[in-house]
């Protein structure tokens, strides 16, 4: 029987206990910590038959996998072997089929693993066309969606939350080492549809010279360690295999439209250790549980908070031998917008970079020192636009009227709108530029 972690066996508490007076709920937890070992232990002992729907048969293999050592009493299946079973595991494509229906309908529980696809337009038809009482959990490590809909309006609380730091702050999850790789690669025009980057605009980005970045980035930092790489393109993904595969390197490649033979077993060799690097596009961000990779080269850029925390979870799973990722991220010009900042800081803080080899908890310790400045300035500008105005009265006026001098101009040409700043603000943003760099903060 597989034992509980301290915070599996908190987040297993608190489904029981807001199952007994609530009917939906919402667990986050992040790639890595176990949440299909907390809702299997909980189906364990709370449900007579239940149904999981997740999005890949990766995923549905794994939980039948894992429901049948921990639901060793019970009947597991997939929905695909037309026995009947305690528990069901579908994909939520075969939620359209209506062979299915029968099949489909009088458990007691309903758990949606990886709760972020919830809002489709599948998920909302079958869970609003079932007649029957049930207990709703969702499952994820990332509930934010592009889009901006809130997964509470489906399972209405969101009952327990830890995030990535919290883990590997406690020693239960990888840090990451990470380092940005410029490329000096500039999309323009419109780049955003749906929340990321369109399809049209990350192809652009398959061009020799990138590849040739991605290559040297392992030769250079990766060939003694097991390692990922996402992708822009099938295209890219292939060509960046056959080039590290001719210079010697055990490379395979993966992407979706393959067999589900193939990709089974292109994915054991690379977790035997037969193949030491795999590209891949499109598909390992979702069920793809691997702990023994070493190192990440992030190859395909994103503005999606959600799929960068997908990409790096896919290396915080620590083993006796691992207790690091190395994380190598290809900086063009918009891909600022995910990295490790999204982790440190409320927004996606684009003004700040680290230094390579940076730690993601010591990182996200610099931003928070950066938020906590931030407030300080804040209560300082106030302070100076806001209550001097009363105290000083027609001094602070005539001072707001004053222009900007040439010297304060110069010493602020950076800003764009620097022009239109009176005498008053420009001696804030000096002083507040001279704060930073009296801390060491390299970025305004």
């Amino acid at each position: 029987m597989i034992k509980l972690r301290k915070y599996q066996n908190d987040c297993f508490k608190t489904i029981i206990e807001h199952f007994k007076t609530h009917d939906k709920q919402l667990i986050q937890l992040p790639t890595g910590a176990g949440k299909t070992f907390i809702f299997l232990h909980y189906l364990k002992y709370n449900s007579v038959k239940s149904l999981i729907v997740v999005p890949s048969i990766e995923l549905l293999e794994q939980i039948i996998h894992w429901g049948k050592i921990i639901l060793n009493d019970r009947s597991v299946e997939s929905y695909k072997s037309g026995k009947k079973a305690d528990v069901i595991v579908t994909t939520a494509h075969a939620l359209n089929f209506d062979k299915q229906k029968d099949r489909f309908k009088d458990f007691d529980h309903l758990i949606i693993d990886e709760a972020h696809h919830a809002q489709s337009k599948t998920y909302q038809s079958f869970i609003k066309g079932l007649r029957h009482n049930f207990k709703l959990l969702g499952c994820t490590a990332t509930p934010e969606r592009n889009d901006g809909k809130s997964l509470l309006e489906i399972f209405d609380t969101l009952t327990f939350d830890m995030n990535l730091l919290d883990l590997i702050k406690a020693g239960e999850l990888a840090d990451l080492i990470g380092t940005r790789i410029k490329t000096n690669i500039k999309l323009d025009g419109q780049v955003r549809k749906g929340g990321d980057i369109i399809q049209k605009k990350l192809k652009e980005l398959d061009t020799e010279s990138r590849n040739n970045i991605i290559v040297k980035c392992f030769e250079d930092e990766c060939q003694g360690k097991k390692t990922l790489i996402f992708c822009v393109s099938i295209n890219q993904t292939i060509a960046l295999s056959n080039q590290l595969r001719n210079l010697g390197y055990r490379s395979e490649f993966i992407y979706g439209d393959m067999t589900r033979t193939m990709r089974k077993e292109i994915l054991e060799r690379f977790k035997s250790g037969e193949t030491q690097v795999l590209t891949n596009c499109q598909l390992l961000t979702e069920g793809f549980d691997e702990p023994t990779i070493e190192a990440l080269i992030i190859g395909r850029p994103t503005l999606s908070k959600t799929l960068y925390s997908q990409m790096i979870g896919r290396g915080v799973r620590k083993t006796k031998d691992k207790d690091v990722c190395y994380v190598y991220e290809l900086t063009d010009n918009i891909h600022d917008l995910c990295n490790f900042n999204v982790f440190g800081s409320e927004g996606q803080r684009r003004d700040v970079d680290y230094q390579p080899g940076t730690r993601l908890t010591d990182h996200v310790k610099y931003l928070e020192s950066l938020d906590s400045i931030e407030v300080d300035i804040q209560k300082v500008r106030y302070d100076i636009f806001g209550n001097l105005s009363d105290v000083e009265g027609n001094r602070l006026i005539l001072l707001k009227d004053i222009p900007q001098t040439k010297n304060q101009l110069n010493l602020l040409k950076h800003l764009p709108f620097a022009e239109e700043l009176t005498h008053l603000e420009s001696a804030f943003l000096i002083w507040k530029n001279n704060l930073r760099k009296k801390y060491g903060f390299n970025h305004f």
